[in-house]
């Protein structure tokens, strides 16, 4: 029996908003209802919420205080159009002086993510264009996680929401850029839909917002809602920011559920999110950018779906999972402190990852731990930019390293011969033998 969710225009949950102002949540919806003919952006409603209501040690400048003390670096797409074939990464600072600091290795039970959630969060439709006809995958709207994260910030970590609006992609050691979405995980996403096997065990490793994994769970969960037989799957998922993993890991994850599960989704306005091809070369990133990290621009982003995750909505997804006997963790940390052999003794048939090979310094450690995660008929899929300008990882280091642990490695995507052979992106297959 198909579950049927609720999703609803997020102008009707303006209209049960007359509560305190206390959180980003009622504060946004106070702003909508009162100002409807202002031209708002979220960021805006973002620091009006901050000015009046975080306290002194949360200003804006007690937090750039703190991201000073951080070496940070961003990706930058902004180039002319004849510059752009190849993106290139702008040191901010110093970046990537020293290797990125070691962060506990933790597991984080579902329950307690689901706990963390609010009651309602808007969202948005991706819709990626690959060999096998359009995907759509649903994911939070960035400024909805921004929301929830100043609401739930202590004051030792006040300034992660200032450094997701600051003018970097990554703080080493601190945050790995997981709220965005890159533009290699959409490259992944599309050369998954042309597999013809339904993966058993699946790690996604820098997960952040997943939309890789996603593609597989909402596949995972349409053949099952539609009468499948339940044979036991695996689904886990690793960011170094733990974060990440409540704000936008699970919640996309939940979506992916919802859309598959339950009945179309509510009638859309005409304005909506505009295709992403992963196919396009890359002298068009600098424009779909915007895209990719904060959706699409106000003009043009349809921003009326909510999902409600109520108690019945959490009931019904842990029932799903329990009857099909599918297996959910997540877990965050670095690397070097992810215990796969603990998590799963027996390995995955199938390691993704995405825009993960940019540090030389964590080659060695992302290497090894593909390696000790696969099964021995097991591959890797790794999405990632042939190179990383300014901090000096990039596909031939990352090669360079498979080969030094005698394993081998194929581009899968993009074939030779086609109109993509030149982009400035590819997707490589990696195996060891066993």
């Amino acid at each position: 029996m198909l579950l049927q969710h609720k999703r609803f225009s997020s102008s009707a949950a303006c209209s049960t908003a007359n509560k305190s102002l206390a959180s980003p949540y009622s504060f946004a919806r106070h702003v909508r209802s009162r100002y409807t003919g202002m031209l708002m952006c979220p960021a805006q409603v973002v620091w009006l919420y901050a000015s009046r209501h975080l306290r002194p040690e949360h200003s804006r400048e007690s937090r750039q205080c703190q991201l000073q003390r951080h070496d940070m670096f961003k990706f930058d797409f902004d180039l002319p159009s004849d510059e752009a074939e190849t993106p290139s990464v702008t040191p901010a600072i110093d970046a990537l002086k020293t290797t990125t600091a070691s962060k506990s290795f933790k597991e984080h039970s579902l329950d307690d993510l689901l706990a963390d959630l609010p009651d309602v969060i808007s969202f948005n439709t991706a819709r990626i264009d690959s060999p096998n006809g359009q995907i759509e995958l649903d994911r939070r709207d960035l400024y909805d996680a921004r929301f929830q994260m100043l609401s739930d910030q202590q004051q030792s970590d006040a300034w992660l929401g200032e450094a997701v609006e600051a003018p970097t992609d990554l703080i080493p050691g601190v945050y790995e850029g997981g709220l965005k979405t890159w533009e290699c995980s959409l490259d992944l996403v599309s050369y998954l839909s042309t597999l013809t096997e339904q993966p058993r065990s699946v790690l996604e490793l820098g997960a952040g917002t997943a939309l890789p994994a996603c593609y597989v769970f909402q596949s995972l969960c349409r053949q099952l809602a539609s009468g499948s037989q339940a044979r036991g799957h695996r689904l886990h998922l690793q960011d170094y920011n733990d974060h990440v993993l409540r704000l936008m890991t699970l919640p996309n994850l939940l979506l992916a559920y919802a859309r598959a599960t339950s009945a179309p989704p509510a009638q859309q306005s005409d304005m909506d999110v505009r295709p992403i091809s992963p196919t396009t070369s890359d002298s068009s990133d600098s424009d779909d950018e915007d895209f990719l990290e904060d959706g699409e621009p106000e003009e043009t982003l349809n921003r009326e779906n909510a999902l409600e995750l109520d108690d019945a909505f959490k009931a019904g997804f842990r029932t799903f999972l329990q009857t099909h006997n599918i297996e959910l963790r997540f877990f965050s940390g670095d690397w070097s402190q992810f215990q796969s052999a603990a998590i799963a003794p027996e390995g995955h048939d199938l390691v993704l990852t995405s825009e993960t090979i940019y540090n030389l310094d964590t080659l060695p450690v992302l290497t090894s731990l593909l390696r000790s995660s696969l099964i021995d008929s097991g591959r890797a899929l790794v999405a990632c930019k042939r190179i990383y300008f300014g901090v000096g990882g990039g596909m031939h280091d990352f090669c360079a390293q498979i080969d030094s642990t005698a394993g081998s490695y194929h581009v899968v995507w993009p074939s030779k011969g086609s109109r993509q052979a030149n982009v400035a992106r590819c997707i490589l297959g990696v195996k060891w033998a066993k």
